[in-house]
């Protein structure tokens, strides 16, 4: 039981899971990416929608003013589009717009940036000479725009502002005169931001309200508007002309802020006055108020701004943000854009990054306008039928119907433009309802829902808010979008990984499993041992199985579909099919195969093996067989005595060859020992073994407990206690011999390194070998081989049946053999059936069966080698017993069993070569995991040191292989890794695929093959 669940459990799992999960953390934390929640790393790897913000995300951050707009007309800034300002300082409505956008506003420069860093004497950093706030660049000959020398610290926007503005008047002196009485900061819902000044610090002077911010928002709360100093009325006509001015300026993809002033009425505003922020007293130029409200607004928010002018900013693409787009569209990825811009300005930029690529139905609409075109005529085109759409914030609520989101998403290129965070995570919840796996960028606090609310959420390192990194699974670093795409692809890898290393953990189940279900079914001799099973689960497999996780990605990896996170799983039935049926029943075919040959190398051919595995007598009792043909010869050989090689033989085969005779003969000649006798069974002679089986333990287990004066070394005391253990005895042999069968000792065996001579003559006092250590249970110790020869005293039987098989019970019941006198020795008239119902319960252990007349069958040595003696010999001082037959079983099964193991290590060696890859040839991978290359030279040092380390193998109880047996189980792996590539192969040849124009998505059409192999 222990080894079917050893062998069905993939104990290096966890271990695997958790470490990909971690290197896959690590390895994003250097593609500045930081995993909060590393199970997000998995799910970012299935997402199939990207819902990002724009500003500082896909673009850079970096904003430069590259245009004004005072007095309803547009001037160049310097900048890198127009190296040379066109705006003049001198005008009025200029400076207006220069002091709305100095002092509405919260950036400052960095006091650090302004001075040089100088290493001391000591290491410290101190300050160095002033650096000047910009310097001139040039390009070859040709100047080009100033570069700012100074950091800022604040909003990207407003750092842009002041870096304009500052070397028209020093930004903090013009503050320092106009002092800041109140503010209302920039929110997401207002989408303006408001401050009062004094100025010049002028107590005369009225105070003057300034405010900046989306431009529809601030000219919607002007009712006038500067014009060369001159308040004038904001006509339609004035409106209208604004509204061209931004847009011309959003459609080359900037950000537009407009500005307004109003100038304070002293009696109404006195320098003493109270502003409040919370129910501003102050005017806003707020439209359509509602005074039922409490508290009740202040009738002043109504009253209108003055106009004063635009500022437009150049936010560049980043530079690796379209690649990173279009990676996604191949990988099956919609990127939507949710932004605070204006459409215009959101429109461009999602062109300029890949976002959108096709007309929107404005776009159509205005082109079939220009061709003159009209429904029904040649040429035009539906504008219903556009691929991208751009939704302004304004058009979506909370009561927006589902069909109109079903609509708007249905298109497959989508901008999001002037939404707050609220509408931002209404936009989730409805990619959710369609069933796509969202990621959701989010900077501020308002960004908490959507980001809490997505499948993963992505938090800004540099913008965000920690309110936003705390409710996000993971923070870019670098806040930038190409992040997300890298994320993704470490999320797909890490699912690829784990796929791998699942299918590879797997399929050693089988090998590990088939030992146990062809020893509990046919009972051959356990090919595989628990601990070699663990050896295989936490030794050879771990190392790996983990090493997968560092496994790179297949080149086609962003080529692939998102996966179906309902539908595919780590676990599949393809999976499961390759893994089971097919990688794994060919690595339990390969340690099989090893381990028979193993055997019969040693003299064991396969067709003996079923049901001498059972109740582990072949390496526990002496095993008998038939034989047809062959010979039996002596031992021959030599062994070494004070360094010299002496011949085992005393009298025969003087010359080391070992002399053979057509029939078994355990007679020793004068002078000689059990190796001078004719019992070394050799097949070379046109022979083979015909059947084996163990003698009938026909004699159950007798008394409860051990007689006083009990010896496990002495036989003579053990009375008729066997610890509950049914025993051989003489008549069951008898039956044995009669029947042909004949104790075994392979030749083969004889003449292997593990042979030990010892063996024939073993001191029951001895510790060392299996079933004589003092510290097993007398229970354990007499389930070995007898020290003596049991007999039965009476025929009375038990009602339990013998313990044996079909084979044994076939092959020796009928046949009936003599009791044995205890006091002569000589046999009985009384005889006994040999048959599994003759269970007979009371016995005990003689010296020897003698014959008719008395005569004892063997003197001396020879008893050894004669189961009439029970392969037992007794002197004065000790008793040795005969224990070659099960010690050479036994050692030739270790050695097939550590066989078995290595075997099943090289085809798990093939089998970490095709797991590499899912689709590629291994060819086009390579082997550039270094991990795993470890990994394999950390399988083969352990299968050598349990091989052939002499403590490792008393502790695994295995035995040190042949050469020649390490090639045994080669020919499996190699005919893995050939099927798996012609696989892949065949899969690669009938499978396409196909760019979808549409979306720019790689379709693959799967073969046959891939639709039911591909895991």
């Amino acid at each position: 039981m222990v080894g079917i669940i050893v062998a069905n459990v993939p104990e290096g799992l966890l271990a695997t899971v958790t470490v990909c999960l971690s290197l896959a953390a690590n390895r994003m934390a250097r593609k500045a990416v930081l995993v909060k929640n590393l199970e997000g790393v998995e799910t970012l790897g299935s997402t199939t929608c990207i819902c990002s913000d724009k500003t500082g995300t896909l673009t850079q951050n970096v904003m430069t003013l590259a245009n004004v707009v005072y007095n309803n007309e547009i001037f160049d800034a310097e900048c890198s589009l127009s190296p040379v300002g066109s705006y003049d300082t001198k005008n009025p409505s200029f400076f207006a717009l220069q002091r709305c956008a100095t002092l509405c506003n919260n950036a400052v420069f960095d006091e650090e940036s302004k001075y040089e860093k100088v290493q001391t004497a000591d290491g410290s950093i101190s300050r160095g000479k002033r650096r000047p706030f910009k310097q001139s660049v040039t390009i070859g000959n040709v100047p080009a725009a100033d570069k700012i020398l100074w950091d800022t610290i604040g909003d990207a926007s407003e750092s842009a502002m002041i870096k304009f503005c500052h070397d028209k008047r020093d930004i903090m002196e013009f503050r320092e005169h106009n002092t800041k009485l109140k503010e209302i900061p920039f929110n997401s819902k207002n989408k303006y931001q408001v401050s009062i000044h004094m100025q010049e610090n002028d107590a005369k002077k009225p105070l003057i309200l300034l405010m900046k911010g989306a431009p529809e928002r601030i000219t919607a709360r002007c009712g006038t508007v500067l014009i060369d100093d001159e308040v004038q009325p904001l006509t339609p006509e004035r409106l209208e002309e604004i509204d061209r001015r931004q847009l011309e300026l959003s459609e080359k993809g900037m950000r537009v802020l407009g500005f307004a002033q109003k100038v304070l009425i002293p009696s109404e505003y006195p320098a003493t006055y109270e502003f409040n922020t919370d129910n501003p007293n102050f005017p806003l130029g707020e439209k359509d108020v509602d005074y039922s409200i409490k508290p009740t607004p202040d009738r002043k928010v109504e009253q209108s701004l003055c106009f004063v002018g635009l500022m437009a900013l150049i936010d560049p693409p980043r530079a690796e943000v379209p690649t990173a787009v279009a990676k996604c569209k191949t990988a099956g990825i919609r990127v939507i854009m949710v932004t605070g811009d204006h459409p215009v300005t959101a429109k461009a930029i999602a062109h300029k990054v890949g976002i959108l690529w096709g007309p929107t139905c404005e776009d159509i609409a205005k082109d079939n306008e220009r061709k003159g075109l009209t429904p029904g005529q040649p040429g035009w085109v539906d504008p219903s039928t556009a691929p991208a759409i751009v939704v302004p914030g304004w058009t979506i609520s909370l009561d927006t119907p589902v069909q109109e989101w079903d609509r708007i998403l249905s298109h497959n290129q989508v901008v999001f433009a002037r939404t707050s965070p609220q509408q931002k995570l209404i936009i989730v919840e409805n990619c959710q309802r369609r069933k796509d796996i969202v990621a959701v960028t989010g900077d501020g606090v308002n960004d908490s829902p959507a980001l809490k609310k997505a499948d993963i959420g992505i938090a800004m390192g540099i913008m965000g808010s920690a309110v936003s990194k705390e409710a996000a699974d993971m923070i870019l670093l670098d806040d930038n979008f190409a992040s997300i795409v890298h994320g993704v692809e470490e999320g797909r890898i890490i699912f690829d990984n784990l796929k791998k290393s699942i299918a590879y953990a797997l399929a050693v189940n089988i090998p590990e499993l088939v030992p146990f279900l062809l020893y509990s079914t046919l009972r051959l001799p356990l090919p595989l041992t628990t601990v070699l099973m663990l050896a295989l689960c936490l030794g050879t497999d771990m190392v790996p199985s983990i090493a997968m996780a560092y496994e790179g990605a297949e080149n086609d990896i962003m080529l692939r579909a998102p996966r179906n996170a309902g539908r595919d799983r780590l676990v599949t039935k393809k999976l499961v099919s390759f893994s089971y049926p097919l990688i794994g029943i060919i690595e339990a075919c390969a340690g099989m195969f090893t381990y028979m040959v193993v055997l019969n190398d040693f003299g064991y051919p396969p067709y003996i093996l079923p049901e001498l595995g059972y109740q582990d007598w072949f390496e526990k009792q002496v095993l008998w067989c038939r034989t047809e043909g062959g010979k039996y010869c002596t031992a021959g050989g030599f062994y070494k005595r004070d360094g010299h090689n002496v011949p085992l033989g005393s009298v025969r085969s003087q010359d080391g060859v070992a002399e053979c005779s057509s029939t078994y003969d355990p007679t020793i000649p004068a002078g000689g020992s059990e190796f001078d006798a004719y019992i070394f069974f050799d097949p070379s002679a046109h022979g083979k073994v015909l059947e084996c089986q163990f003698p009938l333990q026909n004699l159950a287990p007798g008394d409860s407990k051990a007689p006083s004066g009990f010896d496990r070394t002495d036989p003579k005391t053990y009375g008729n206690y066997r610890a509950n253990n049914n025993v051989p005895t003489v008549q069951s042999m008898q039956a044995a011999w009669d029947k042909g069968f004949r104790p075994f000792y392979p030749m083969r065996a004889r003449r292997s390194h593990f042979f030990d001579k010892g063996w024939f003559s073993y001191d029951t006092t001895d510790k060392s070998a299996p079933g004589f250590d003092s510290r097993l249970s007398d229970a354990a110790m007499l389930s070995f081989q007898p020290t003596g020869l049991w007999t039965i005293t009476n025929t009375s039987k038990t009602k339990s049946s013998v313990p044996a098989l079909n084979g044994a019970i076939k092959a020796f019941s009928g046949l009936s053999t003599p009791l044995i006198d205890t006091d002569t020795l000589r046999p009985l008239p009384t005889t006994v059936d040999i048959s599994e119902h003759n269970n007979f319960d009371t016995g005990v252990i003689i010296e020897y069966a003698a014959d008719a007349n008395g005569t004892r069958p063997c003197i001396g040595r020879a008893c050894l080698i004669d189961y009439r003696a029970g392969f037992s010999w007794r002197n004065v001082s000790q008793t040795t017993v005969n224990i070659a037959s099960r010690m050479m079983a036994a050692n030739a099964l270790s050695i097939s069993q550590t066989a078995f193991f290595v075997a099943t290590v090289q085809t798990q060696w093939a089998n970490i070569l095709i797991c590499k890859t899912r689709y590629l040839s291994i060819t086009t991978q390579g082997m550039r995991n270094s991990v795993l290359n470890f990994g394999l030279m950390f399988e083969f040092f352990l299968c050598t040191t349990i091989a052939y380390a002499a403590f490792v193998n008393t502790i695994f109880a295995t035995e040190s292989m042949r050469v020649t047996h390490w090639f045994a189980g080669l020919p499996f792996s190699a005919f893995i890794l050939a099927l798996d590539e012609t696989r892949k192969f065949i899969m690669r040849a009938t499978s396409r695929n196909v760019v979808n124009r549409e979306t720019g998505r790689i379709v693959r059409y799967p073969g046959w093959l891939e639709s039911n192999t591909y895991y």
